[in-house]
């Protein structure tokens, strides 16, 4: 019966991870979850005409749901807050979403695209920082940063990296903390 003992290992092992998790961090069951409500909150703004889904970018933490990047007015910002409300699961929703009117010429949004690329490196590389929790987006120069992390010591540390690779502008700090 060697497959007994393996099956003993491995719900053992999974108990010993599940029990070593600190509380910031979701389960598995947690992760699942927020990543279904994340593709039901996607797929409401994209089939909603009064939203700009391609340009909304959502994130989500047992259930908090949060919405960055751009929409093209007021009005279609506080309809992508309605929109994320009415997807059930939706525990709470934090509309960080800035409204930018105008479209960008060629060059600006490849400049645009190669200063994104720039900050996720620097947040990749750096210390004190889990780029993987930090969602980078620009816009004209001006750096976004949303998510979710783990203190507010991380929060800061993920601005101070954005705020220090050329060409930025300014950094708008979006992040939440757990």
């Amino acid at each position: 019966m060697p497959w007994a003992r393996y099956l003993l290992l491995s719900v053992l092992a999974v108990a010993s991870a599940a029990c070593a998790v600190p509380e910031v961090k979701r389960s598995a069951g947690e992760q699942i979850d927020d990543t279904i409500l994340l593709s039901r909150v996607k797929t409401a703004l994209l089939g909603n005409d009064q939203t700009d889904g391609m340009a909304i970018d959502v994130e989500v933490f047992r259930g908090r749901v949060q919405l960055n990047g751009t929409a093209g007015s007021e009005d279609k910002k506080q309809a992508a807050t309605a929109v994320a409300r009415a997807v059930p699961g939706v525990e709470e929703v934090e509309n960080n979403l800035r409204v930018v009117t105008g479209s960008r010429r060629t060059g600006e949004y490849l400049d645009d695209k190669v200063l994104e690329a720039r900050v996720a490196t620097a947040l990749a590389r750096a210390d004190g920082v889990n780029a993987f929790d930090v969602e980078v987006e620009v816009e004209r120069g001006v750096v976004s940063l949303g998510g979710f992390v783990n203190s507010s010591a991380e929060r800061r540390r993920a601005d101070e990296i954005a705020a220090e690779v050329e060409y930025t502008r300014r950094v708008v700090n979006n992040i939440s903390i757990r």
